[in-house]
């Protein structure tokens, strides 16, 4: 469950009363991490003689941490569980219980938000499936319609999966960029927003690292087939100081192939500098 590999849960009592048949049974549950968890909690206490009998109580839970234990109370009391015929108990005198966690997301200890990739906590689900790493990623389809189109073909088609050598760890990053919970956008983050054409991702990753290696205005020409020609554009109209310096980059441009908006930028830059620039 979302890396949780240890929970920690204890059944007790609540007295409502003087009497031991007032007692109700509660439950206690804390994963073994300083993370606080967001999810849901499922107890289930079974009767042998007809499942409709068995008690289910459905809690959200928020905040759930090693130190901040989830507590309730089931509508179970132990008088209804001892009396006999009751079907909760058998020949040994023993009750089973059934603890179902679904994690939504985790919230560490610097407040960065991890969702949940490795459950499938809905029916209607995109599945990422990595053969030789021997890991699963589930995603709403919904998202992944949202912000790809490659991907928003497939779901329309009805391709609900999808079959990957490796790559899970960086598949996670682009994931969580995608619920808004990451920004750090890798090259190979950056690779897989081009191959399902997530126009957002790659424009931020393409402006990002034009400014960061602070590109002149004349040094742009040679990042228009690495990168988008607009987004290139755009951090070089920005870094044009006069009139001389954006006649040069035009010089370097190939003009038969600009297109007339690209015309249009270029001209709106020169008109916005002072008549004497």
């Amino acid at each position: 469950m979302c890396g949780i590999r240890t929970w920690n849960i204890t059944i007790g009592f609540r007295n409502t009363g003087n009497s031991e048949y007032n007692l109700f049974y509660k439950v206690a549950v804390a994963p073994d991490i300083v993370f606080r968890v967001y999810g849901d909690l499922r107890v289930t206490i079974f009767n042998n003689l007809s499942k409709r009998k068995s008690v289910i109580r459905t809690r959200h839970i928020n905040e759930l941490a090693k130190n901040r234990p989830f507590e309730d109370v089931t509508d179970l009391q132990h008088s209804t569980i001892d009396k006999e015929g009751s079907g909760f108990l058998d020949e040994e005198r023993l009750f089973k219980m059934r603890f179902e966690i679904r994690v939504h997301y985790v919230l560490d200890q610097y407040s960065k938000l991890t969702f949940n990739y490795f459950d499938k906590m809905f029916t209607d689900c995109f599945t990422f499936l990595f053969e030789l790493e021997n890991y699963v990623l589930y995603v709403k389809p919904k998202l992944l319609h949202f912000h790809s189109p490659v991907l928003a073909a497939l779901l329309d088609s009805g391709v609900k999966e999808l079959h990957l050598d490796k790559g899970s760890h960086h598949y996670m990053l682009f994931l969580g960029i995608l619920h808004g919970t990451s920004f750090n956008i890798t090259s190979a983050v950056y690779a897989i927003a081009q191959l399902y054409e997530v126009e957002t991702v790659c424009r931020k990753f393409e402006m990002l690292t034009m400014k960061k290696n602070n590109y002149g205005p004349l040094e742009f020409s040679p990042t228009y087939n690495q990168f988008n020609f607009g987004t290139a554009l755009r951090v070089m109209l920005s870094r044009v100081e006069n009139v001389e310096s954006l006649k040069k980059c035009v010089q370097s441009m190939d003009v038969e192939r600009i297109s007339g908006e690209v015309m249009k930028k270029l001209a709106e830059k020169m008109f916005s500098f002072p008549l004497n620039n």
